[in-house]
């Protein structure tokens, strides 16, 4: 499978653009959404940050969720949400059906890994209500700044 992103592909998430207002931030739409697993990946949290990095691990497995119908303004926002620390690669993902979906994700740099907790993400480390009503201007500060 090829690992070069592909605006072409959903988007699999795993950490806080799993929250919808997060997503809606970043983008400005809701999207088709559809549960997935990710095997062979584990996500832990950011030193001093709310969002998750993933990292490739043997064995483990991560929940989240697929979006679909992506475009390429939208794919520019997300690049620009995602910043420096990940870069966008092709995985295989599982559907609740099990069948098997190329997605991309955007994966924890290497070279940045030491910024990760050995404390493993879980969707339920966010308090999602800290989201709910946050107008545009004081969203950043409600993200960026830990639980």
């Amino acid at each position: 499978m090829p690992t070069n992103p592909s605006n072409n592909l959903p988007l699999f998430t795993y950490g806080t653009l799993m929250v919808p207002e997060v997503l809606e931030h970043v983008i400005g739409i809701e999207l088709e959404q559809n549960f997935a697993s990710l095997l062979n990946y584990q996500r832990y949290f950011v030193r001093s940050k709310v969002y998750p990095g993933i990292v490739i691990e043997k064995n483990a497995e991560v929940s989240g969720i697929l979006y679909y119908g992506i475009t390429n303004p939208n794919w520019e926002k997300l690049d620009f949400f995602e910043g420096d620390e990940y870069e966008r690669i092709v995985v295989e993902v599982i559907l609740e059906n099990l069948k098997k979906q190329a997605a991309n994700l955007y994966l924890f740099k290497k070279s940045l890994q030491s910024r990760l907790t050995s404390r493993i993400w879980k969707p339920q480390s966010i308090d999602a209500t800290r989201f709910k009503n946050v107008s545009s201007n004081s969203f950043d500060e409600s993200y960026l700044n830990p639980i």
